[in-house]
């Protein structure tokens, strides 16, 4: 039942704010029990993931991105940190700051598709065509069942093609 509750309401928890409190009370009480479930991990870079989408879901992005730089402090290769970090920086219009997590991350990690295919992506938003698909590129090579990566490298080799005088 515990773990039913704490799904829930890390599932819930976005929705808060605008709950009546017959219905708030027993939210902020499992979020409680869900903070105190990651606490017991909070070694792991993973409960530092779980606690950024938590608090990311509250409407507390700085929060969220503390957490996962707890999660990436404590390992460096942690790839769903990583990705998630850049991501908050792209929201925040702070491209150079998300390019640098994955480069660092790549570091760490340079076998990692997901990293790779991230990078692609904001470097295509960049306008850096040639490195993006270099990365895209990457990331189908790393992860050849990954239908996804396939199609945004293909998408991204038709585009050039196209530009192309």
């Amino acid at each position: 039942m515990r773990t039913v509750r704490i799904s829930a309401a890390e599932t819930l928890a976005s929705m808060g704010h605008g709950l009546p409190p017959a219905l708030a009370q027993p939210l902020d009480k499992t979020l409680d029990e869900y903070r105190q479930a990651l606490a017991l991990n909070i070694d792991r870079p993973e409960a530092h993931v779980s606690l950024a989408r938590l608090h990311a879901g509250q409407g507390d992005p700085e929060a969220a991105r503390r957490a996962l730089e707890s999660a990436l402090r404590l390992d460096p290769a942690f790839v769903p940190a990583a990705v998630n970090l850049a991501d908050f920086h792209r929201a925040a219009k702070q491209d150079q700051r998300a390019a640098e997590v994955l480069r660092q991350a790549l570091r760490h990690s340079p076998e990692a598709p997901a990293l790779h295919y991230a990078l692609g992506l904001l470097l295509i938003r960049q306008g850096e065509t040639r490195a993006a698909l270099d990365e895209l590129a990457a990331a189908t090579r790393l992860a050849p069942d990954n239908a996804q990566y396939a199609y945004v490298y293909k998408l991204a080799l038709k585009e050039r093609r196209n530009r192309a005088p």
